[in-house]
């Protein structure tokens, strides 16, 4: 979503240089409460008096393997197949992570997280080296031939996706244009 905010932002505004950093989402709230940060995409909405919040969609959560394991012929997987299988996890923070915590918990499901990294770039390396096997929202998989997504097939698991601002400054120029953009590109 955000990568195409940003483009149509900076179609309509050429002269504007923009700054962006990626993060879990206990990081981007936190930038944004810190003024550090004017605007995030994130999947998770954040405190009604805190934020203004524009919902923009909901991403399924999938698990992803090496092309080289087991299951990379496969198409989906059931989620009790996750059972006692070694898995490498994100860090705290990550609401990917929380929500596939979630699932486990209410399906009385427990992988056995042998790894935890600090982000998803780096849990798709260590799942593209074989240390076990991943969860990602679907669209943030990236287009890497070493990576094969598998979704659930008997559970939906999915992150809601927000464009978020501090409520104190959702009447800058900018923000509300960046808003505005999201909003028209949400509807499409």
């Amino acid at each position: 979503y955000a990568m195409g905010f940003l483009a149509g932002f900076k179609e309509r505004y050429p002269d504007v240089d923009l700054k962006v950093t990626i993060g879990n989402s206990d990081l981007v709230e936190q930038r944004l409460r810190n003024f550090e940060a004017d605007v995030a995409v994130m999947a998770r909405r954040g405190s009604e008096d805190t934020f203004v919040t524009l919902a923009c969609g909901c991403e399924p959560v999938v698990a992803f393997v090496s092309k080289d394991h087991p299951w990379a012929e496969r198409e989906t997987l059931a989620f009790k197949e996750l059972e006692g299988v070694q898995m490498v996890r994100r860090e705290r923070g990550s609401r990917t992570q929380q929500v596939f915590d979630e699932t486990c918990r209410k399906q009385g499901v427990s992988p056995h997280f042998m790894l935890e990294l600090g982000s998803r770039e780096a849990v798709r390396e260590a799942v593209a080296y074989g240390l076990g096997v991943g969860v990602v929202a679907l669209g943030e998989i990236g287009h890497d031939d070493r990576l094969h997504p598998l979704p659930f097939k008997d559970v939906d698991v999915a992150n809601d996706e927000y464009v978020v601002c501090m409520r104190t400054r959702e009447n800058s120029r900018m923000i509300r244009a960046f808003f505005e953009i999201a909003e028209n590109s949400c509807e499409s």
